[in-house]
């Protein structure tokens, strides 16, 4: 009884039945109708039996489920697009997350673009996306995936390799990439412009990479932040590959980002 008596000491500083009542409401275990229910009753009665609501309330505290119903919703959040959500826990009740990307997928605002290309020995080849001024939209990037192989093929070729190099600012290439909505339910409606060019593109580097000739996948998981006024750039180039490999390489290159309003 001490540490139930202590609870409500702690939780309640004024015993009085306007107390009590500032204590249940403060616990969202308790409402206006119940309240006005007990109006019939002595205000000593009314006490008594809120003083037993709150003493079960205040014992069985610690082992209460959360509810988006009577809990604050801080406790329960809400999704893309406003609906307060009960939190999700496992059959071990582990917290349950499903990824960013698939959240802002269910909005429409999950976007990839896509591109096949060949590349001599000694030649790089760049993407570059673009957030203009203005879009009112900040990109953030998912993913970079794709693979590459020889052409022609050359098993005697082992140390072939593709260096990838994230860039932050760098210069347009030229224009006509398609951007995909990866939500099949939403139009094509990105804010970003994507571009493509061989050389160099610059700007300052962000990360670095060397990956086996092959399948290649970066996951940023929303890390890299585009705001407008700022591009996104991936630069790729061959390494390890003799001069007589006669047309290089043949790469496929994903660039998968999710936008989202820019806060006002």
């Amino acid at each position: 009884m001490d540490d139930i008596d202590s609870r409500i000491n702690f939780a309640c500083l004024d015993p009085t039945l306007k107390g009590i009542i500032t204590c249940l409401k403060k616990i969202n275990r308790i409402t206006d109708e119940v309240i006005e229910s007990l109006d019939k009753c002595s205000e000593n009665t009314k006490k008594n039996i809120l003083f037993c609501i709150l003493l079960n309330e205040l014992e069985n505290i610690q082992n209460r489920a959360l509810s988006c119903a009577t809990d604050s919703v801080l406790t329960c959040g809400q999704d893309p697009i406003g609906v307060i959500r009960t939190i999700r826990t496992d059959e071990n009740n582990v917290l349950a997350t499903s990824p960013s990307a698939s959240t802002q997928s269910q909005i429409g605002r999950l976007f990839s673009s896509e591109t096949g290309f060949s590349t001599a020995v000694d030649a790089t080849f760049f993407v570059v996306i673009t957030n203009p001024p203005g879009t009112g939209r900040i990109m953030y990037v998912d993913s970079v995936l794709g693979g590459s192989r020889l052409i022609p093929a050359s098993p005697n070729v082992s140390d072939a390799a593709i260096d990838i190099t994230v860039h932050r600012d760098a210069v347009p290439g030229s224009p006509g990439m398609i951007i995909n909505n990866l939500n099949y339910g939403f139009p094509d409606n990105s804010a970003m412009i994507v571009t493509s060019a061989s050389g160099g593109g610059g700007g300052a580097i962000i990360s670095a990479t060397t990956h086996a000739l092959g399948y290649f996948s970066l996951d940023f998981a929303g890390k890299i932040i585009v705001p407008p006024g700022h591009s996104f750039s991936v630069e790729i180039s061959p390494v390890g590959l003799p001069a007589q490999i006669a047309n290089g390489l043949s790469i496929s290159l994903t660039v998968i980002w999710y936008e989202l309003d820019q806060p006002t």
